[in-house]
């Protein structure tokens, strides 16, 4: 089975040779490398591009670079455009991989027992497991989350990390799969696309698989390894990423939400603001205190985005929130 792997990338030339460089170390694997640049008029990523070609040129016909539109989403559904293969697998341009983990990618599609399997993720050994903090603890006593299970969703969008997974083997079902590493059968996802209104810290992750796992399962595999650097290279300031996560999950919420759940919205904005706001106080900074008020500005407008959205679309003055089916 061919494997399209999708690289978006912005000006980040070092994480990104360093992961074309696991890629290249691939055995067994039948893949094509798509790397979608959002630089612009900014040359570094080609010229890293040419130069890594240069000393591996056995990977050059498998390799295209592909110019698109600064922003993940666009930048992803870009990919998705100009992929070839029965596997989609989105890779974050800071991710290096274990030599064996594309050839066991395509031999887990391909078994009988995970036909239903509409896409997979891997274990990052760089991060998991992180640890479940007072203020996820918070969350769910209040109930502004589903129970601290690991990759759990509710309907409404609201997630629990999946790095709190403690090291396993095996596969675990999970509700999404996160952005630094999502491989799917392409039959699954068919022509689904990201939600190119997403900013890049907005979950466009988990927008897009949890679309995807209405209608297959959703894994991830504890024996499947990779990391994830987190290169802070390009990334966007704090409070901007805190903002545009905030975002995604107030637009994700609008997306899910019926007419009956708008009292659940204001509900979800007071208290996800409370705890942010004691989370401040365990070591109070300003950075704490403009993140935690940017969370929830953010929030509102993705939230406000969706429902503006809806009605241009419809010319209705007060859209009914419909689950999306």
């Amino acid at each position: 089975m061919l494997i399209s792997v999708i690289v978006c990338t912005y000006c980040r030339t070092q994480a990104l040779t360093n992961l074309l460089g696991s890629l290249a170390k691939q055995d067994g694997a039948d893949f094509e490398v798509l790397i979608v640049d959002g630089s612009g008029e900014n040359l570094s990523v080609r010229i890293a591009v040419e130069t890594f070609l240069r000393d591996r040129p056995s990977m050059r016909a498998n390799l295209r670079l592909i110019g698109s539109p600064k922003g993940l989403t666009r930048q992803r559904n870009c990919g998705l455009d100009h992929a070839r293969g029965e596997i989609i697998c989105f890779l974050d341009d800071d991710v290096t991989l274990q030599p064996d983990v594309l050839r066991r990618v395509a031999e887990i599609f391909v078994r009988p027992d995970f036909s239903d399997v509409g896409g997979l993720t891997a274990y990052d050994l760089h991060n998991y497991p992180t640890p479940v903090t007072v203020k996820w603890r918070l969350r769910r006593w209040l109930r502004i989350v589903p129970k601290l299970v690991p990759g759990a969703m509710d309907r409404l969008g609201r997630a629990v990390p999946v790095s709190f997974l403690k090291r396993f083997d095996g596969a675990r079902e999970i509700a999404y799969l996160p952005g630094f590493f999502m491989a799917y059968r392409r039959s699954a996802i068919g022509t689904l696309r990201f939600d190119e209104q997403l900013p890049t810290y907005a979950g466009e992750d988990r927008d897009f698989s949890f679309r995807a796992g209405r209608h297959a399962r959703l894994l991830i595999f504890g024996d499947l390894h990779v990391r994830h650097h987190y290169e802070r290279e390009s990334r966007e300031p704090y409070a901007a990423r805190i903002y545009q996560d905030g975002f995604g999950s107030g637009r994700i919420f609008a997306k899910c939400a019926r007419k009956t759940d708008r009292l659940e919205l204001v509900r979800f904005l007071v208290l996800d603001a409370l705890v942010n706001l004691l989370g401040t106080l365990q070591r109070p900074s300003v950075a704490k205190l403009q993140g935690a008020v940017a969370r929830t500005r953010g929030i509102a407008a993705g939230y406000r985005s969706w429902i503006a959205e809806r009605q241009s679309k419809t010319g209705a003055p007060r859209p009914a929130l419909e689950e999306i089916g």
